[in-house]
């Protein structure tokens, strides 16, 4: 047999296998990525994510306490309602409003600092991950492209990086500020009442609940959706490279 005739079924072989997906390996623990992810971003950018963290707690502390403040002012209201000494309760509830103003002002000013700061710090970050991703691809053999669609590749620098954009600049914060804030409404509503306290966390662990059985169902489709868009841009990118040769 020709050498010809031996290398006719391996072609053929060859061709009829698909390329490699670079998205088949299943998701790490979520609770690891994420230690990793802003162990990352800490690496990069400490001084500004302790910043962060520390606009983002203060924000969210404050946010919480005027209602402590209006408890107050309407207790001082009620006090002199019947008796009509406006006069006596005015520097009363002068020092009530100076504060709240003032905490209105701290906050805002935190959330500016923290809004500009997560913008540097994520964009920043995205823009040393994709430069680490690039100098890595360099050192990989041809192999991996020619086992793999370009627009597989190319996701990776568009549609992951993105993903990992949503959870610097948009999730964590969301998450830590809930949390505080959170935090700071229960230590409130104990002070008040410990049977409406129980209440409201019977109510919360019940949500909680609901949104873990939901989330952890979801994940799959979410990791199906990237492995789509995956696909679609390794169509793209062979629909297009196909018709530039035609043309």
């Amino acid at each position: 047999m020709s050498n010809d005739a031996k290398a006719a079924p391996a072609a053929s072989s060859a061709r009829s296998k698909k390329p490699a997906s670079t998205r088949g390996n299943a998701p790490q623990h979520p609770m690891t990525t994420l230690k990793r992810t802003l162990k990352l971003v800490f690496s990069y950018y400490h001084v500004y994510s302790i910043l962060i963290v520390a606009c983002i707690i203060a924000q969210a502390t404050l946010a919480s306490l005027p209602s402590i403040f209006l408890q107050q002012a309407l207790a001082v209201i009620g006090q002199y309602w019947q008796s009509g000494d406006w006069v006596a309760a005015e520097p009363q509830l002068l020092h009530i409003v100076s504060t709240l103003v003032i905490c209105y002002l701290v906050g805002m000013g935190c959330v500016i600092v923290q809004t500009q700061l997560t913008a540097v710090v994520t964009q920043g970050t995205l823009m040393k991950v994709r430069n680490q991703m690039f100098e890595h691809m360099e050192d990989l053999p041809i192999r991996y492209f020619d086992t793999n669609k370009h627009g597989d590749i190319m996701s990776h620098y568009t549609n992951d990086v993105d993903t990992l954009r949503q959870l610097i600049g948009v999730a964590f914060p969301q998450i830590l500020t809930t949390g505080v804030a959170m935090l700071s409404v229960l230590l409130i509503m104990l002070w008040y009442s410990l049977s409406m306290t129980l209440v409201v966390l019977i109510m919360v662990a019940f949500m909680i609940w609901i949104t873990r059985f939901l989330g952890s169902r979801s994940a799959h489709y979410f990791l199906r959706q990237q492995q789509e868009l995956g696909r679609a841009e390794g169509f793209v990118e062979e629909a297009m490279n196909g018709e530039k040769v035609i043309k």
